[in-house]
């Protein structure tokens, strides 16, 4: 059996005011994800259905409350820039395959990024100005667009959420789960168990999971084990989201503190945590 697994993130920033900021991304619940079976060529979803096209939007608060503008949003595809143009509140990609609304630096995904020679994951990359308490920084933050060689018996399935964090206006954020079988599509029905981190959320087996304030210290992942009944034992697909309340006021940040930055054979990485009030 395949098992596939996902995890989110969410950057911290530290500006030179001290002020710390979150950047996350907004969804309209499309997921990052396209399977595609390399010998027919098909993918599934197709983001040139508009149905299946998915829209992140960046957003940024400061764990001061203080007011942020964003400006000049700029995003990359694998390490490219994207240049869009037009006037209109869409504006399209060179490629043909993204386009960007320039007021606030949302994306969408139109075309379909998957084929017989790409089937790893892509990487799209957002920047842009930030102004803050009299100053400005540029920040910038990665998204995994999840692409995988999948057969007719494969599934994925998928956690979302139209946003990841939680503030005094969003003190209650609905996560929603998907599951793919191969490229045939989107499953209908399945049965979910729902974990915080690795404890169990007794009673919790619908596709979507309520997440209040009183959930979350700082921050916490959630993991969907994915399972075709309620009387299966052996689970099909796992994935995870990691949601953020933005108003506690201790958060515990991460960061590489060993010269060795990347796991290799006999080279070790040390991540050290503290906390941030």
């Amino acid at each position: 059996m395949n098992t596939y697994s996902a995890q989110g993130s969410i950057t911290i920033k530290r500006l030179r005011t001290g002020n710390q900021i979150y950047i996350t991304f907004d969804s309209n619940g499309k997921a990052l994800y396209q399977g595609i079976d390399t010998e027919s060529g098909v993918v599934s979803p197709d983001f040139t259905n508009v149905d299946n096209q998915p829209t992140r939007t960046p957003k940024v608060t400061s764990i001061k409350g203080l007011a942020i503008t964003l400006s000049n949003h700029t995003w990359k595809y694998n390490g490219m820039l994207l240049a869009f143009s037009g006037s209109e509140t869409w504006q399209t990609d060179s490629t043909g395959k993204f386009q960007m609304k320039p007021s606030d630096g949302t994306i969408k995904i139109i075309g379909n990024l998957a084929s017989t020679t790409n089937i790893a994951a892509d990487t799209l990359t957002w920047s842009a100005i930030c102004a803050t308490d009299g100053y400005e920084e540029t920040i910038t933050k990665d998204l995994t667009v999840n692409l995988q060689n999948v057969g007719s018996s494969a599934y994925v399935g998928i956690v979302s959420a139209t946003t990841e964090q939680l503030t005094s206006d969003v003190p209650t954020i609905t996560l929603s789960t998907k599951l793919y079988l191969g490229i045939t599509g989107e499953v209908s029905s399945y049965y979910v168990k729902w974990y915080k981190d690795s404890e169990l959320i007794s009673g919790q087996n619908s596709a979507t999971l309520s997440v209040t304030r009183d959930m979350v210290d700082g921050t916490q992942l959630f993991i969907a084990e994915f399972y075709k009944s309620s009387a299966e034992t052996v689970y099909i697909s796992r994935a995870a989201i990691r949601i953020t309340d933005v108003l506690d006021e201790f958060q515990i940040n991460l960061y590489v503190s060993s010269d060795n930055k990347e796991v290799d054979t006999n080279k070790a990485v040390t991540v050290t945590a503290y906390i941030i009030k």
